[in-house]
């Protein structure tokens, strides 16, 4: 099969100087299964790949012409009983009662993975829809942050926040994207007049991009986040806040811009539970300990640190995203060779 890069509805992004790499994205039909996919770099004839033609799937090639390798992603699955058997066999939960029927997550729909990673912890729950996160264990999100959140361990986020979208130019002549989006109504325009792709990309500082928010930390109700924040350790942001900068660990904000009105211990209290890491611990190991008063808290776990009578437990997250694709590949081959 002869793949051209320049056909329509492919776009190919040049590498860092110094370096032959692309990214290419094109609709076609191929198989679920990508460890047989073949290709080299041919400076006449653009891609060559042997792929067996079955399904149709959005497919991304990540290329390095220097070492001329290659990986395959499915961006868009179709779920099936054997993806939630995945999530309830790790511990992935998707209600707050354990139950994985008439939850957000419904086999038989679509699934957009946007050819991104989704890394979560054994003993993580997310309620709401329609992408998963990155989620540490013993965090719950009632949002769909989706991959562009990175979330830590012990973690509450609550219903209705989100990640501010990608940025408009307004720098440039245009701010709807005629001229950097090939999606509708601008790509069929572009096609109907004999072009393929947009003249321009929109550069990195205003695509969509993470937001990291660390351990231990609680999101209130309606919060609009903007992109590459962060959000400290320990920290709390009040519901319906807007927050436009990085937010410092233990720290209460609130308002719109979010402003920090106070830590929610002293200095000297922030500084130990910094220093603590008392999130690389099961929260059953807390149950000798008193939770409700910091301090107190703290020198016990100081002597059961020094006393080695608690271990941590070991920060091992799963890709779903990839497993997903894992299970969508060996489930079409299955149907394939049946």
């Amino acid at each position: 099969m002869r793949i051209n890069p320049g056909r329509p509805g492919s776009r190919l992004q040049s590498g860092k100087p110094g370096r032959s790499a692309a990214r290419i994205t094109w609709r076609f039909p191929v198989a679920a299964v990508a460890r047989n996919f073949v290709w080299h770099p041919n400076q006449k004839s653009g891609l060559i790949g042997k792929l067996p033609l079955r399904s149709r799937h959005e497919v991304s090639i990540v290329a390095n012409n220097e070492n001329a390798c290659g990986a395959i992603k499915l961006k868009n699955i179709k779920l099936r009983e054997q993806h939630i058997n995945f999530l309830r066999e790790n511990k992935i939960f998707l209600h707050p009662s354990g139950r994985y029927d008439e939850v957000w997550l419904k086999t038989g729909r679509a699934y957009n993975t946007h050819y991104q990673s989704a890394h979560m912890e054994r003993y993580s729950s997310q309620t709401a829809g329609p992408a998963l996160s990155s989620l540490g264990a013993f965090s719950y999100s009632a949002a769909s942050l989706g991959p562009n959140a990175s979330i830590g361990r012990y973690c509450a986020i609550g219903a209705e926040t989100r990640i501010m979208k990608a940025s408009h130019p307004y720098e440039w002549i245009g701010m709807c994207g005629f001229d950097y989006s090939n999606t509708e109504p601008y790509g069929s325009y572009m096609r109907e007049h004999g072009y393929e792709e947009a003249v321009r990309e929109l550069p990195e500082d205003k695509q969509a991009s993470k937001v990291v928010i660390g351990n231990g930390v609680w999101i209130a109700l309606n919060v609009l986040l903007k992109r590459q924040i962060s959000i400290g350790e320990g920290a709390v942001v009040a519901s319906n806040s807007v927050v436009t900068r990085d937010v410092p660990p233990y720290a209460l904000v609130a308002g719109n811009p979010a402003q920090v009105k106070r830590l929610r211990f002293s200095e000297k209290i922030v500084e130990r539970m910094l220093g603590s890491g008392w999130h690389r611990y099961a929260f059953t190991d807390f149950r000798t300990m008193d939770t409700s008063n910091p301090e107190k808290f703290l020198d016990q776990l100081q002597e059961a640190k020094a006393t080695e009578t608690i271990q941590p437990l070991p920060e091992k997250r799963i890709d779903v995203h990839a497993e997903f694709r894992r299970i969508t590949s060996e489930v079409e081959s299955l149907t394939e060779a049946s």
